[in-house]
Order: structure tokens, then sequence, then C-alpha cells
């Protein structure tokens, strides 16, 4: 979770063809990474995640009459405090800590933690540590190098790791609206899991599925609001029903300037 919040943190700026500094709907945008040193940002993130069990009715019956759970209910909080600590023209190096409070919903627990990580994050907001990546990093992963219109599109492709197991997502982006200084980005992904790692290779391949939006202020020049849907599932037919795991997760994520210096002259 503490690479999710990292990461799912995308600045950019936004620069519009032509004479003018403010976004032009009708001109191509390039989106490319603006930070420098000294750059402070929090960032927090709600997640939900929902995982139930699929299995005949009577087994399900059986397994609740023993008192397990079956329909898992997980409530994040994550809380980061970031410091942009280093800058080059086309990375920069960021320092971060994070408290995560997790309520275990069916068990009634709840857990906080504390954790730190320094990161590299490009130009075209991907980590350099060239790892998988979760389902709601690889949502804004990769921004266009060339310039986009309102209505435009790109797509990315991205390895992937889910709870369920590893695997490829697609992703499609669309520039839906300029408005104001603010640009939405749409975002919908389908996938498949083909890695093991849930240890269930006979339940292969599973899917992923992704959508949502991210609202990013072409002014500031990063991100304030990202939301996504995300549903895996991992499962083969039992006769009319199915037998393995349905995963859905909502992720809101909301980012502010903390405390900004002037960028450093041409």
């Amino acid at each position: 979770m503490l690479r999710q919040i990292c990461a799912g943190l995308a600045w950019v700026s936004v620069a519009a063809a032509g004479p003018s500094d403010s976004p032009n709907p009708h001109a191509g945008l390039v989106m490319r990474l603006s930070l420098h040193a000294g750059q402070r940002f929090v960032q927090r993130a709600d997640v939900e995640d929902r995982q139930a069990w699929l299995l005949p009715a009577a087994r399900l019956a059986a397994f609740r009459r023993a008192g397990a759970v079956i329909n898992e209910d997980r409530r994040t909080t994550l809380v980061s405090h970031l410091t942009v600590l280093h800058a080059t023209a086309s990375s920069a190096l960021i320092d971060g800590t994070t408290v995560v409070t997790t309520t275990d919903v069916p068990r009634r627990q709840t857990l906080s933690t504390h954790g730190s990580a320094r990161f590299t994050l490009d130009f075209n907001n991907r980590l350099e540590h060239g790892g998988l990546l979760e389902v709601a990093d690889a949502a804004m992963a990769d921004l266009p190098a060339i310039p986009v219109n309102v209505g435009g599109s790109w797509t990315t492709t991205e390895s992937v790791t889910t709870d369920l197991g590893s695997g490829r997502l697609v992703v499609r982006h669309t520039v839906a609206d300029v408005r104001g200084g603010i640009v939405q980005v749409d975002v919908s992904g389908a996938g498949s899991i083909t890695g093991a790692e849930k240890d269930l290779p006979k339940l292969l391949p599973g899917t992923i599925s992704l959508r949502g939006s991210a609202w990013f202020d072409a002014n500031k020049g990063y991100f304030f609001l990202e939301s996504y849907a995300i549903h895996d599932v991992l499962a083969k037919p039992a006769g009319s029903e199915r037998i393995g795991y349905d995963e859905t997760q909502t992720i809101d994520v909301v980012t502010y300037a903390a405390f900004t210096v002037p960028a450093p002259a041409p």
C-alpha cells in the first residue's frame, strides 16, 4: 500500500501549443513532469477493498456455520507527507512518510502503521524501480510523449500486481474535459491475471478491469484528485456456479501542495 500512495502521485505541467500559457481545448496538450527541489505535498488515499469467496452455495453455508469470513471487507486510509529532495530535467527524487490505518470490518479490528520510502519518479510519471505496478498506479503511468487534444486518447500496457496474482493491463486514457485550467482524464482498463502468487494455478487466468478518472490543475502542475474502481476475478466454472475469488476496490486520492518554492530559473 505504501508503494501505491507514493506511486499514485502524478505531477505534470500542461503546455498548450501556441503563444498562450493557458490551456486551450483546441490545442494539443503536452503532459510532462514538473517538479523541483523543496516542494512538499500531502496526499490522502481512501481505499475500500472487498473480497468474496466464490463457492457452491452448500459449501459456503458449511464454511459460514464453521465461523469463516466469506466476505472480506477492509477500509484503509493512507496519509503521506512527500518532499522533493532533488530534481533533474528528466526525474525527481522524492522522500515520503506514510501513516496507514486499516479497519478489518468483519473482525472489527483496526491497525495503524507507519512507513517511509524514497523513490525516483521519471518525467513520464513512472517509478524507476522497474517492478510491477499496483493497478491504481498503472492508471496514469507513462504519460504521452506527444500532444493530445480534448477528446483525444492514448493507450498503455502495464505489468501489474493484484491480491489475486500478477498480470498485464491495457489502459485507455481519454482527455474528457479542459475547463478553468482543470484537465479531466478518463481511464478504462482490461487485462488478465496470469501469475500464480495466490497459489491457485488451476483458476488461472483471471481478469482485471479498471475504470475511473483523474483531474489535474494545469496552473499548479499536479494531479489533485484521482478516483478508480477496480474489479479482479480469479475463478472457474463449477456446474452452474463458480469456484474462486471476486475482489472489488474503490480508491480515491486527494493531493495538495503543503509548501512550495519558486522554480529555479532556466
